[in-house]
């Protein structure tokens, strides 16, 4: 898609503070949340395998970017090189000017010539994206899990609780609607938790679900939230065990077949690594 003569797009190694901008403004900013973008997402101050396409009117000096998106590359095992989509903004003067849809032109294009195997976005808005060839291919569901009573007393139990650590992690950052991240660790699992005003929502984990279920168990409070891929065990394993879950359709990911002749199937990608 071409761009009107006054707008020119441009290809960065790494993100340029005049993005930061924009994303800050449009992400944060405007929705009265954020600490700083390094806060939140680190690997925006390193250039190895970030690119940004940022769009400038040329007409205003003063507005340097009026659009951009940034794609993250990420190895995924027997698939290749994917990019990871994100932060796909316009600002509000230059809606409605087919912005995003030039620079998710321009970022196929480099994903081609970069040898990257997908795109991948996640978006609560696939219709936008299913007109420029992107498919949904994982609904992911968000809403509340109340856990069923459990016996708070016994000493073998309150040594179990003190064997699982709690602390903040900058391992991966924090998501913009979060304050913090907590990483929940026992012997046999790792849980992420987004902490969201006085609410705990789980975003990533690791471990069998029995080991996991034993943590929420122990560690978690009565009631929390959760982000999960439809399909994932850990639903049916908690409808098992009692836990009541409210969930709802949240989040569609969303791929665009790059380089890849054939079916593409690609595995599930933690939370904290997507942008």
């Amino acid at each position: 898609m071409s761009l009107e003569s006054e707008f020119r797009l441009t290809d960065h190694a790494g993100v340029p503070l005049a993005a930061r901008e924009l994303i800050w403004d449009v992400f944060f900013r405007s929705r009265g949340r954020g600490v700083t973008l390094t806060y939140h997402y680190p690997w925006m101050d390193s250039q190895d395998d970030i690119r940004c396409l940022t769009i400038n009117w040329i007409g205003d000096v003063s507005s340097p970017c009026v659009a951009t998106l940034i794609i993250k590359k990420m190895v995924v095992a027997q698939i290749g090189i994917v990019g990871l989509i994100g932060f796909v903004c316009v600002h509000r003067d230059y809606r409605g000017r087919k912005l995003s849809a030039a620079l998710l032109d321009s970022a196929r294009s480099s994903a081609e010539r970069d040898g990257m195997v997908a795109l991948l976005l996640w978006t609560s808005q696939p219709r936008i994206y299913e007109n420029i060839g992107f498919r949904v291919d994982l609904v992911e569901l968000f809403g509340s899990v109340c856990r069923p009573a459990v016996d708070a007393g016994g000493a073998d139990l309150i040594e179990t609780r003190r064997s699982i650590a709690v602390s903040e992690s900058h391992e991966f950052g924090v998501p913009a609607f979060a304050t913090a991240t907590l990483v929940y660790r026992s012997r046999n699992a790792t849980l992420y938790a987004c902490r969201v005003g006085t609410s705990l929502s789980l975003v990533q984990w690791s471990g069998s679900v029995s080991d996991v279920i034993e943590v929420i168990r122990l560690a978690f409070p009565t009631e929390w939230q959760i982000n999960v891929a439809q399909a994932d065990p850990l639903l049916d394993a908690l409808s098992k065990q009692r836990f009541s879950l409210k969930l709802v359709p949240a989040t569609y990911r969303m791929v665009l077949p790059c380089n890849r002749i054939g079916d593409l199937r690609v595995p599930p990608i933690g939370f904290l690594q997507r942008i």
